[in-house]
C-alpha cells in the first residue's frame, strides 16, 4: 500500500514538472517570437516533449496564459490569507494593489504581460482573460467594496459591481501603463500612490453621502 503511495505521488510530481516546463517554454517562446508566430509543435520540440503531452495539459495555446493567471489569483488568495480580520477596506485595496503590482512587475514581467495585453485586444477569438468577473481578484474586490460600505469608507448608494469593475479598470489601466512605458517607472510604487489618490475620492463620496443624508 505504501509502495502504490509513493508510486502515485512520484507520478504526480512528474505530471506536474512535465506542465511546470511546458508552461514556462511557452511563455519564453511567447517572450522571445511573439505568441502568433510560436507554434504548439515548436513549444513541444523546444521542451522535449510530443504535441499530444502538450494537450494532456492545455487544450489550447491560449490555455497557457489562463493557467498563468490561475496561479496569480492563487498568489492573490494566499495574500489576502494573512490579511488581519481588522484591516479596514481600503487597506486592503492597497494589500491587494501591491501585491498585484509585485507580482506582475518581478514574476511575470513587462514582455509576458506586453503579449497578454496585445492577446486579450486584437485576438477576436480570445478567451476573455483581463475581464473575467469570475476571477478570485474580482471576489476579492467584492469583499473589499462591501466591507468598504459597511464601514462608511465607501459610499452605500453606489452600485458595487460598478465600484469593483471601476477599481479593475484603474489596475488594468495602470499595468497597461507600465507596460506601454516600458518599465520607466516603479509599478508597485506608482500603483500606492495612485489608488491612494481614488481611495481618498471614494471616502469624499461617502462623506458627502452621509452629508446629504443628515440634512
Amino acid at each position: 500500500m505504501a509502495a502504490a503511495k509513493r508510486k502515485l505521488s512520484q507520478r504526480a510530481l512528474n505530471a506536474q514538472e512535465t506542465k511546470n516546463k511546458l508552461f514556462w517554454t511557452a511563455l519564453m517562446m511567447f517572450a522571445q517570437h511573439g505568441y502568433n508566430t510560436v507554434t504548439v509543435e515548436e513549444i513541444t520540440r523546444e521542451a522535449g516533449f510530443s504535441k499530444g503531452t502538450f494537450y494532456a495539459y492545455f487544450p489550447s495555446k491560449e490555455s497557457v496564459f489562463l493557467e498563468h493567471f490561475r496561479m496569480i489569483d492563487t498568489h492573490y488568495e494566499q495574500v489576502f490569507q494573512a490579511v488581519e480580520e481588522r484591516a479596514s477596506a481600503s487597506e486592503r485595496v492597497l494589500i491587494l494593489i501591491s501585491a498585484m503590482c509585485d507580482y506582475c512587475a518581478n514574476i511575470v514581467g513587462m514582455v509576458p504581460l506586453q503579449i497578454i495585453y496585445a492577446n486579450q485586444i486584437t485576438s477576436p477569438d480570445a478567451v476573455r482573460i483581463l475581464n473575467n468577473n469570475d476571477r478570485v481578484v474580482y471576489r476579492i474586490l467584492e469583499d473589499c467594496v462591501e466591507r468598504g460600505k459597511v464601514s462608511g469608507e465607501f459610499p452605500k448608494g453606489e452600485d458595487s459591481k460598478e465600484m469593483v469593475e471601476l477599481l479593475m479598470r484603474s489596475a488594468r489601466g495602470l499595468i497597461y501603463d507600465w507596460c506601454m512605458y516600458k518599465n520607466t517607472f516603479d509599478l508597485e510604487k506608482e500603483g500606492g500612490r495612485y489608488f491612494s489618490k481614488i481611495l481618498h475620492l471614494m471616502g469624499l463620496a461617502a462623506e458627502e453621502e452621509r452629508k446629504a443624508a443628515e440634512t
